[in-house]
């Protein structure tokens, strides 16, 4: 079998390196001209001006995915305001957790130019989390949100093989991500998110994934959805034992690795460590975005 290999794309040239680093320049001047008071504008919060420096250039000033370097980012940011978040373990139509927030922005979101905030402290992401939940407009319940149950899972045995075999096809998994899991399926490129903007479904026989690697991954996906996304819950469509099923036999397309660039980067990463230089600089300290086990 030809091994496939996912190439990162092409860092960018030193004069477009230059540019991103004037415009985050430009952003973190004007978060401490804010700050610093005087009739234009009020003095800014320690958090909102951590979020000024290290978000608002591809999640905007406000967190509607507006930045001022969203133009080089294959991958959007999402609409923070809205409320919406692809990668939580809460149930479908519910607000993420802080945990979850905070699982972000301290983990950041594989293949994508969402770095681990390496050159945060844990308190400031712990506060940074809590900002980024501040800036979503809808309505809440008074309820909190709790997370899905996500049980032991079962053996992986042949006969759980052949049923997620099964219900890839039942609930029309190819449409999108095409037989063998590549991304290619017929839909595949009409897709669009809940800002109207083209997305792309994920290539299955790659690791690492957005969501992580874990089987019980796959499977707190099949419940809770991707919200934004036309990835939807199979909480009710699927019972407990199918969702293990199909959970297992997604886990099993996934033979393929990505080639790794600089720092231990996976595609857009690469574009995550130009714009982002302080995460780049804290993460080459502690070696690279996937450190080596110790």
């Amino acid at each position: 079998m030809v091994r496939r290999i996912r190439r990162p794309r092409r860092l960018a040239t030193q004069a477009t390196m230059r540019r991103l680093l004037l415009a985050v320049a430009a952003i973190g001047c004007a978060a401490v001209g804010a700050a610093s008071g005087g009739d234009e504008a009020p003095a800014l919060e320690p958090v909102e001006r951590l979020y000024q420096q290290e978000c608002a250039p591809c999640h905007g000033e406000t967190g509607e995915g507006d930045g001022v370097l969203v133009y080089k980012l294959r991958t959007k940011p999402p609409d923070l305001t809205s409320g919406r978040y692809k990668f939580k373990t809460t149930a479908q139509g519910e607000p993420p957790l802080r945990e979850d927030v905070f699982r972000s922005i301290t983990q950041g979101v594989a293949t994508t130019p969402m770095l681990p905030q390496a050159q945060l402290s844990e308190d400031e992401a712990w506060l940074l989390a809590d900002h980024l939940l501040s800036l979503v407009r809808r309505p809440r319940s008074g309820k909190p949100p709790e997370a899905v149950e996500v049980g032991e899972a079962p053996p992986r045995t042949d006969e759980v093989m052949s049923r997620g075999r099964g219900l890839y096809g039942q609930m029309e998994c190819p449409r999108c991500h095409g037989d063998r899991g590549y991304g290619d399926g017929p839909s595949a490129y009409t897709q669009t998110d809940a800002q109207g903007r083209s997305i792309q479904p994920r290539d299955l026989s790659y690791r690492p994934r957005k969501t992580g690697d874990r089987v019980e991954d796959l499977y707190r996906v099949f419940v809770t959805g991707l919200a934004g996304t036309p990835m939807p819950s199979f909480g009710e469509a699927l019972t407990e034992r199918d969702r293990w099923a199909l959970a297992y036999y997604v886990d099993s397309l996934g033979v393929e690795e990505y080639e790794r660039g600089p720092l231990q980067s996976i595609g857009e990463e690469a574009v995550g460590l130009e714009i982002g230089t302080r995460a780049a600089e804290a993460l080459a300290a502690r070696g690279g975005i996937r450190p080596p086990a110790e």
